[in-house]
């Protein structure tokens, strides 16, 4: 019977390791190579397999940074997203291994690969959203919250002391280890649901703007009735005017708000939808919006990342232009989609005390505005070009999140201003996620 058990635990532990991979690919996207794939494997199979003694320093830490170095170099998410949940996930199989290890060594030894299996299942029925992403704010949070259970199990494990008898050492080891064990628990639920909160407030303002932009087709569609039924007195009209009359009174009649509206820019719907709210944004401050969109199909990215990309990058736009005098405001956007590859390019002023700037030189004053993309590093997202916004605190996380929502579809953003001109382009790629 021992022995076949012994025969047994290793396809159950290349199981259990399975498990813990799949765990792990819920809430990171692994780069599609097969060795970083594999790496990742080879990493979740020595997490389960790993004996953690109460007082041994010899397998915790250096399999604690196998494992977060590897998803380190084999995923494709943000680098707090990869720390945040490599430290979570190995925390969460360290807890239990250091109370199979130490307290329940009599059970049987799949004790390990039957948590793997429980942890999955349970992960998988309430899954996070698929490549989600948090604000910075909410990142220093998450730290801030994991530093405690964190502290408790590398104190349980690598700095237990003799300063209790052995059964009450024993008796507070076990309970603070499985105090942490549901803290890190609950830390990885948490992210969960405010990933979902956060994709939830996207949706919502793509349903703000789809109410919107119906609401200007439903008035459109109006003028026109009432323009279809006034043409015959402007045709009679015309017929009696004198010659020198005709051409004024046609070009008044084509200056007609309705003939002038735009409210199908493309054959894709949310384009459409975002880029008539905001056309009304621009037209509310008088701000020429010229628009120039090569969209011959419905676009095959996500609503709530469009409407990220487009929305963001247009309200930058109007909060600069509301900074400059009327004669020099105006914003200029292209849009194309060809060979599963959208662009999308937004220009506008730049206020006078930045209009000098040129990113293409990656000095250092400009890199200091974050208007530097040569390097994809943090400083170019850490752009606040003294706001008007009342919240300036969160100001700044627009480019964030138009950065993040390119790089979830492939893609990628750069920043330029150069001769007074601020110009955001923003790609992504269908062909490739």
């Amino acid at each position: 019977m021992n022995s076949f058990l012994l025969y047994l635990n290793f396809p159950l532990l290349l199981l259990g390791a399975w498990f813990v991979y799949r765990t792990v690919c819920l809430f990171l996207e692994l780069k599609k190579a097969f060795p970083f794939r594999l790496l990742v494997y080879f990493s979740c199979f020595l997490l389960l397999c790993m004996v953690i003694y109460i007082g041994d320093w010899a397998n915790l830490p250096p399999t604690l940074l196998f494992f977060l170095f590897c998803l380190w170099i084999s995923s494709r998410e943000s680098c707090p997203k990869k720390i945040y949940t490599g430290l979570l996930l190995s925390c969460v199989y360290f807890s239990f291994s250091a109370l199979k290890d130490n307290y329940l060594y009599s059970y049987p030894p799949f004790g390990k690969y039957l948590f793997a299996l429980v942890f999955y299942l349970l992960l998988r029925r309430q899954p996070p959203p698929r490549n989600f992403r948090l604000s910075p704010a909410l990142w220093k949070l998450l730290f801030l919250l994991t530093l405690t259970p964190v502290g408790i199990l590398l104190s349980v494990v690598l700095l237990d002391t003799s300063a209790y008898t052995p059964y009450q050492v024993y008796l507070l080891d076990f309970v603070l280890l499985l105090l942490s064990l549901f803290s890190f628990s609950g830390l990885l639920w948490t992210s969960s649901i405010l990933a979902r909160q956060q994709e939830l407030e996207a949706e919502h303002a793509v349903f703000q703007a789809s109410r919107t932009y119906y609401e200007s087709l439903e008035q459109q569609h109006l003028s026109l009735r009432r323009l279809k039924h006034d043409m015959a007195n402007h045709l009679q009209t015309l017929l009696h005017l004198p010659d020198q009359e005709k051409d004024p009174y046609i070009k008044n009649l084509l200056q007609t708000p309705v003939l002038l509206q735009t409210v199908k820019y493309c054959q894709d719907n949310t384009v459409n939808i975002i880029l008539s709210s905001k056309a009304a944004a621009f037209s509310q401050h008088q701000i020429p919006f010229h628009v120039q969109v090569r969209i011959p199909q419905t676009l095959p990215f996500e609503s709530p990342d469009l409407c990220t990309i487009l929305c963001n990058a247009l309200d930058n736009a109007l909060e600069a232009c509301l900074k400059l005098p009327e004669e020099q405001r105006q914003v200029t956007l292209h849009a194309t989609y060809s060979k599963e590859i959208f662009s999308l390019e937004v220009t506008n002023p730049l206020p006078c005390q930045l209009s000098s700037l040129d990113t293409g030189k990656p000095d250092k004053d400009s890199r200091g505005l974050g208007l530097n993309t040569s390097k994809p590093d943090k400083d170019n997202l850490g752009l606040n070009l003294n706001t008007s916004k009342s919240d300036k605190d969160n100001h700044g996380l627009g480019l964030r999140n138009i950065r993040a929502a390119a790089e979830k579809n492939s893609g990628g953003m750069e920043i330029t201003a150069k001769d007074g001109i601020f110009s955001l382009f923003v790609y992504l790629c269908h062909a490739h996620r």
